[in-house]
């Protein structure tokens, strides 16, 4: 608020206030000169107050004409004199938020549409950190998905497009870690009066080469999970990040979150239209083709969403020696029975195909090293209560190896069947006592 008995020519000369109060001593031919600057377009947007001297009645209404927004006749009551003070900056405020409200609107739109129009789920991310970062004038903008305890992995970078996939500890960014933890955006308006922020992190120079002013982390929701963050900071050269950019932010996240969604889903469904027609006519499982094709887009969707794959291949041990003794016929029935039964012990997002003669690969997604073997020992019970026809008397029992993504050396789908197949292999030489 500028105090002044002559308005200047613009309210540049003066700091741009956001509200002026002139106050005239005495009024003479000169007032319309001194209110000149009023009618100027430079001063329109800035609320002028004008407090006359006593017996100044009729020159108020000559202030209010000249384009004051108020004027006051001496005696003044302070009290008052407040009031219309805190009214008009009220209205400067207001006018700020729906001219700022009408520009994030546009804004909004604006990413949500490069977004939305985006081929591939990484393309839709890294629409979405480039234009927040430009949108909000910010310095750092990025994507993280965690990964298992305090790891992440960058799959985005607003200021540097080529960096992906990029692993790094949480520990590094603050930010990210409190909303991992909590589950809920973390907001910190200033980090350097932020407890966060106290011991100094210090993440990777070409991934944030500036120390952050304020930074904000906000979970990306998939599925009814949280993989990952949307991550903004800004630089010592830049306006702090405000509540109203944190809504902006978490807005466009909740959308690219229900895009990401609707993506997969469809994906999904093409999995599932792809291999209705690859399947062994013996076991009712999916066939070989069929489990080329989704091991292969398990693989991209787990790199894509920072989850853990994990491929089980199970063995029927001495189905020969059972086709010797009963037959190749019941042999068949045996694999029959077990293709249903496999197929009802797995979860809905899990795959099961016929990999062999008696073997059968199990496809889990979003399943880590426990999980993979606790499915393993399930379906082992599972086959071991079964009541198998034919009059079957043996308990049928199975061997099985597994092997997890991403892992190291692990590329392609061969890669990781050729894991699965090794750890099979030792499971049977360790069950026959056999040297490798």
């Amino acid at each position: 608020m500028a105090e002044a008995d002559r308005l200047p020519s613009s309210p540049g000369d003066c700091g741009s206030p956001d509200l002026t109060l002139v106050t005239i001593g005495q009024v003479d031919g000169e007032l319309d000169q001194r209110l000149l600057p009023v009618t100027q377009e430079a001063w329109r947007a800035v609320p002028t107050i004008v407090v006359l001297p006593v017996g100044a009645s009729e020159a108020a209404g000559r202030a209010l004409a000249l384009g004051a927004q108020d004027a006051m006749v001496a005696p003044i009551h302070i009290p008052e004199l407040c009031a219309r003070v805190v009214a008009r900056l009220r209205g400067v405020r207001d006018g700020f938020r729906a001219a700022a409200s009408s520009r994030g609107q546009a804004q909004l739109f604006a990413v949500f549409q490069g977004v939305a129009l985006a081929a591939r789920p990484e393309e839709m991310l890294q629409i979405l950190v480039s234009g927040l970062a430009r949108s909000l004038g910010a310095a750092h903008c990025a994507c993280i998905f965690t990964i298992e305890g305090r790891r992440g992995r960058v799959v985005a970078v607003a200021e540097k497009p080529e960096i992906r996939n990029a692993e790094v500890g949480l520990d590094d960014y603050p930010e990210v870690r409190h909303a991992a933890t909590t589950g809920r955006t973390a907001f910190i308006p200033d980090v350097a009066l932020h407890p966060l922020f106290a011991a100094g992190a210090s993440p990777r120079p070409e991934l944030a080469p500036f120390p952050p002013t304020s930074a904000v982390a906000v979970p990306i929701a998939f599925q009814g999970k949280t993989i990952g963050f949307i991550m903004v900071r800004t630089a010592i050269s830049q306006a702090n990040l405000t509540v109203d950019d944190v809504a902006f932010i978490e807005t466009l996240v909740t959308a690219t979150s229900r895009l990401l969604e609707h993506e997969d889903r469809r994906a999904t469904l093409y999995r599932r239209q792809a291999s209705s027609g690859v399947v062994d006519p013996l076991t009712g499982c999916g066939g070989l083709d069929a489990l080329d094709r989704r091991v292969q887009d398990e693989m991209q969707r787990a790199v894509r969403y920072g989850r853990r794959l994990s491929l089980a291949i199970i063995d029927v041990d001495g189905l020969r020696f059972l086709n010797q003794r009963l037959g190749i016929a019941t042999g068949d029935r045996v694999l029959t029975e077990l293709g249903g039964l496999l197929q009802r012990e797995l979860r809905a997002p899990d795959y099961v195909a016929r990999y062999g003669g008696d073997e059968f690969a199990l496809v889990l997604p979003e399943t880590e090293a426990s999980g993979a073997v606790g499915t393993i020992e399930r379906v082992r019970a599972a086959i071991a209560a079964h009541p198998f026809a034919d009059g079957i008397a043996e308990r049928i029992q199975i061997s099985a190896g597994w092997a997890g993504f991403p892992s190291e050396g692990t590329l392609s789908p061969e890669d990781l069947l050729s894991r699965a197949e090794a750890s099979l292999v030792e499971a049977k030489r360790q069950a026959t006592g056999t040297a490798a």
